[in-house]
């Protein structure tokens, strides 16, 4: 596409170019067509190009490799006039849509031949699916064709839905048919929606989304494969340089122009560089922790990881200025369609449409609130690093449980204004926990005769069980123990009210009823 720009929109035509690239691309795509040819319509995932498809081949797809076809194909079609790509991509596209869940989510894997989902029908925005949605809001930015937008909307409310946690920060695997969380994993894969939620305007979500990825990357150096939410902690520590969240921190600093994404930006630069710099190129880090290499590098790190970096600084860069339908694929290559080779739409469509409004609010920053921020430093704008609700994302992905969490006390104080974080039901927590105490249990879950066996089993001689009258008793709380006077006057720096009751940050002073 750059070779044949005649006009010079790019500057990196060749006069002399004939269409050597495109005829290549057509023998290539009549070399692929035979894995479309299936009862469903979706492909084989491999082919031979040779022979075709083998014998052997597995009947078992995803639903991002089978769906994530359509800006390539499309394009092939219209710049070579030979509309069978675009045919069975879109048909394989709408072959895995068509089978959706009663809730509108998409599993991850599918026989290809009887068009069933495969066990388990788990639903989410990671590896196996995630393309999918993300070439059905492109393929709608690039031909402007309104059948691909309808399925990001509908496809998009079920995620937010369905998969976005309560607190809004992380999406989950939920089971396709019910909604039930089924897994407590963040994969890698998933840090491109922050940049997908951007393209659909929905930069306010974005922006909370990509915290959870930077505090992992601000932990990890690198974001491994996959994270435990519950235990908060990695478990597949592999990063072999994945562009996704560079992906996104670009969008979001277009979106923003936030200094807050080019700080970001640097920090994975000056990463990338001491950790995974060598001779020959960038190494695979194959552990996080560790910081031990992997001798290969994948091709993305070129096409996607360091393109987006370079976009992020070269502020004055043409695809920056660009307000044309251009595209990344998945791949990271840039696509476009001229207005030649756009189909205009139905009479039908612009019928049913014209009162359609599809256009995204401008950006507003947070500025800081008069009951936070009297006097002069009223109405300034708020970077996204001081945002009240950050401290959401740095909870779920352990910050505090690091290294880093000492120097990040700046912007984490327990005592401080920022909003206390809610986890969901699967991680243990405990609304009041004495850590002098030599109890393992919650003060407020146990009744009297519960007591007495705990107090057995701490003197290691058994205590004689009587019937217990309850009674109540009135404490004041303190940290070493020692006698101290109530505080009559509680601050938000001890007591925090929270959905449900309180949360006590310092006991001393406290009165307990109990």
């Amino acid at each position: 596409m750059f070779a044949a720009d005649k006009e010079g929109r790019w500057g990196f035509g060749i006069p002399w170019y004939n269409d050597e690239l495109l005829s290549l691309a057509y023998d290539l795509g009549r070399r692929l067509l035979p894995a479309f040819g299936t009862t469903t319509g979706i492909p084989f995932a491999r082919i031979n190009l040779r022979h075709g498809v083998p014998t052997t081949e597995t009947f078992e797809t995803c639903t991002a490799g089978a769906g994530s076809l359509l800006l390539e194909w499309a394009t092939l079609s219209r710049l070579t006039g030979d509309p069978e790509f675009e045919r069975v991509a879109r048909k394989a596209f709408f072959a895995i849509w068509n089978r959706r869940s009663d809730l509108g989510l998409l599993p991850n894997t599918i026989n290809l031949a009887s068009g069933t989902w495969l066990q388990p029908e788990i639903a989410g925005i990671g590896a196996g699916i995630d393309s999918f949605y993300e070439y059905a809001l492109k393929m709608y930015v690039m031909t402007g064709e309104s059948e691909y937008y309808d399925v990001w909307r509908e496809g998009y409310s079920a995620i937010m839905k369905y998969s976005r946690g309560p607190e809004g920060f992380w999406y989950r695997n939920v089971g396709a048919g019910t909604g039930n969380l089924a897994t407590v994993y963040i994969d890698s894969l998933s840090a491109f929606w922050p940049g997908l939620q951007v393209l659909a305007g929905d930069v306010q979500n974005a922006i909370k989304s990509h915290l959870v990825y930077w505090n992992l990357w601000r932990r990890f150096s690198g974001i491994p494969e996959t994270f435990n939410i519950a235990t908060r902690q990695g478990v597949t520590l592999g990063y072999p340089l994945r562009p996704e969240f560079i992906e996104s921190t670009y969008f979001l600093y277009r979106a923003t122009q936030d200094p807050f994404y080019l700080d970001v930006g640097e920090r994975v630069l000056h990463d990338l560089i001491r950790r995974a710099k060598v001779n020959c190129g960038l190494s695979t880090l194959s552990n996080v922790q560790s910081g031990e290499h992997e001798d290969r590098m994948e091709s993305f790190a070129l096409s996607e990881t360091l393109k987006y970096l370079f976009l992020m600084f070269d502020e004055d860069n043409m695809i920056n200025s660009d307000d044309q339908n251009l595209v990344f694929t998945t791949e990271g290559h840039l696509i476009t369609l001229s207005q030649q080779h756009l189909k205009a739409p139905s009479e039908a469509s612009r019928y049913f449409r014209q009162k359609e409004q599809n256009f995204c609010p401008v950006y507003q920053p947070t500025r800081n609130p008069p009951n936070v921020y009297p006097g002069e430093a009223y109405g300034l704008v708020q970077s996204i690093r001081s945002r009240p609700d950050s401290d959401y994302s740095r909870f779920i992905t352990g910050l505090e449980l690091s290294v880093v969490g000492a120097s990040d006390s700046l912007w984490w104080d327990l005592s401080g204004r920022c909003a206390v974080p809610q986890p969901e039901e699967y991680v243990s927590t405990s609304v009041y926990h004495d850590q002098t105490s030599p109890f393992d249990f919650d003060l407020f879950d146990l009744d009297l005769d519960d007591v007495a066996t705990r107090l057995s089993e701490l003197l290691g001689a058994p205590m004689k069980q009587t019937p217990l009258t309850p009674k109540s008793f009135d404490y004041v709380l303190s940290i070493d123990g020692m006698t101290t006077e109530a505080d009559k006057n509680l601050s938000a720096s001890k007591v925090h009210r929270v959905e449900g009751g309180f949360m006590i940050r310092n006991i001393t002073g406290v009165k307990a009823y109990v």
